[in-house]
């Protein structure tokens, strides 16, 4: 029976650290065929390869006392244009993860009245992503 990695597991980390009081995180993959519809497909057009893209994203609670990657250090990524080393991972020997350069899109700060402050960050991948085996 396969083993179910559980989500509690996978971090982003940047430049090797991973981000502070991290709640959930996402990789995404895009791909966007190219279109090759002619008139001789009778309407049945195809796709062929095209673009392809990724985005790392995460999302966590504020704490400026955090010892790894923290809110400050993100902005300051956005301020200062700063490419960075993305990993996807879990940091389990032997499980898959990914990797690749990238830039901060965004940075979002979310401080309801009486809540837990939260905050999102949105990675673009720059080149390409590369899959490896944690050892």
């Amino acid at each position: 029976m396969a083993t179910v990695v559980n989500g509690k597991n996978f971090l982003v980390y940047v430049n090797g650290e991973a981000i502070a009081v991290s709640r959930s995180c996402k990789l995404t993959l895009n791909h966007d065929g190219r279109d090759t519809f002619t008139k001789d497909d009778n309407g049945w057009g195809t796709n062929a390869e095209g673009k392809r893209s990724w985005n790392i994203s995460c999302d966590g609670l504020v704490a400026f006392d955090a010892s790894t990657y923290t809110l400050d250090e993100l902005t300051n990524l956005v301020i200062n244009r700063t490419q960075v080393h993305l990993k996807f991972m879990t940091g389990t020997s032997q499980n898959k993860y990914w990797h690749g350069q990238g830039y901060i899109k965004s940075v979002d700060v979310d401080a309801g009245n009486e809540e837990s402050t939260g905050y999102s960050a949105s990675f673009d991948g720059t080149g390409v992503l590369t899959q490896a085996t944690h050892t």
